[in-house]
């Protein structure tokens, strides 16, 4: 059994040691799982984990003194319908599942009801577009489409994924310098005045110094609750990335906490980012940590990752190291 014992161990690292004990077909056992899971979000989007390996045969999940432990015995494919709370991401439940179920022989299902948009995960355009440009060369087939939005704190959102059996590709390459320019970017609301998307389309043109007609807003009819997002699409030669803001409206308790000084900040956050990752000149790390664990299982893995000096990204290489990949 792997024994992962790791420091600076979060949420995402603590996924993908399941996402990655799912596919390799390997028992685990993760211990400090209550300082892992130190925060209340953490601790829900476990729980909603566990019961969906419930749901789905093929796992063994077991708990007991401050350590969890993954007995895999090998995912069947499927059509699975799943449905979560209004604090529940789908999306990581996509990312979780996704790898293994890559690994069967005929397509899997995965019909989501749940929270869409969060300021916990990513949104269904991470999925869509920009996780499938860096895995879909690597042989990967993972196609999602947002059926309904649904954000925190309201959820009641869809998503639909199919996952086909993985192809393997031998000549596949990650670029290791992108040139980004931004494409458009789209303001969405939900029960909020359009003024409200019309000041933050002003306020993205300005900082990111983009043409007003690139910017669009559309005003979500069907969401469940109040919501706000924003999507930016940024392009490197054939690769097209979305880096995105879910606005934080509700905290983990449910409270309204939205302020104008919140949004502010939020917004001057969201450019700053998007500006250096074109500075950069490299793949987002957030994104690039979510593309290795498939990149690795496909066996197209092993880069430096982009002269790598981020902590996440070298957390989870060393995690994949575990698993023997």
């Amino acid at each position: 059994m792997i024994v992962v014992d790791l420091e600076n161990m979060d949420w995402i690292a603590f996924r993908q040691v399941v996402a990655l004990s799912l596919a390799t077909g390997r028992d685990c056992s993760v211990m400090g799982l209550e300082q892992i899971l130190d925060h209340v979000h953490d601790r829900r989007m476990w729980k909603v984990l566990k019961n969906v390996m419930e749901l789905i045969p093929g796992v063994d999940v077991i708990e007991q003194d401050n350590q969890v432990s993954i007995i895999p015995s090998g995912l069947n494919y499927g059509i699975y319908h799943i449905e979560t709370h209004r604090y529940a991401p789908v999306t990581d439940i996509i990312l979780t599942l996704a790898p293994a179920l890559s690994n069967c022989e005929f397509v899997s299902e995965l019909h989501l009801k749940g929270v869409t948009h969060s300021q916990h995960s990513y949104p269904a355009s991470f999925l869509k577009t920009s996780l499938n440009a860096l895995i879909t060369g690597a042989g990967y087939t993972v196609a999602s489409s947002l059926k309904k939005f649904g954000f925190y704190g309201s959820g009641d959102g869809g998503i639909d994924t199919k996952i086909y059996p993985m192809s393997k590709h031998t000549d596949f390459s990650l670029p290791m310098s992108c040139h980004w320019e931004i494409e458009s970017a789209r303001v969405y609301v939900a029960k909020i005045d359009t003024s409200f998307a019309s000041y933050q389309k002003e306020f993205l043109a300005k900082k990111l110094h983009l043409d007003d007609n690139s910017i669009s807003i559309m005003e979500i009819i069907n969401s469940s609750g109040y919501g706000n997002h924003i999507d930016v699409h940024i392009r490197a030669g054939d690769i097209v990335t979305v880096e995105s803001m879910t606005m934080k409206l509700y905290n983990a308790e449910g409270d309204f906490v939205f302020t104008d000084d919140s949004m502010l900040d939020s917004m001057e956050e969201f450019c700053v980012r998007i500006k250096k990752i074109i500075l950069d000149k490299k793949i987002p790390y957030p994104l690039l940590r979510e593309a290795i664990p498939f990149l690795e299982l496909a066996g197209v893995g092993h880069y430096e990752y982009n002269g790598n000096e981020d902590a996440s990204i070298e957390l989870t290489c060393n995690l994949c190291q575990l698993f023997s990949l």
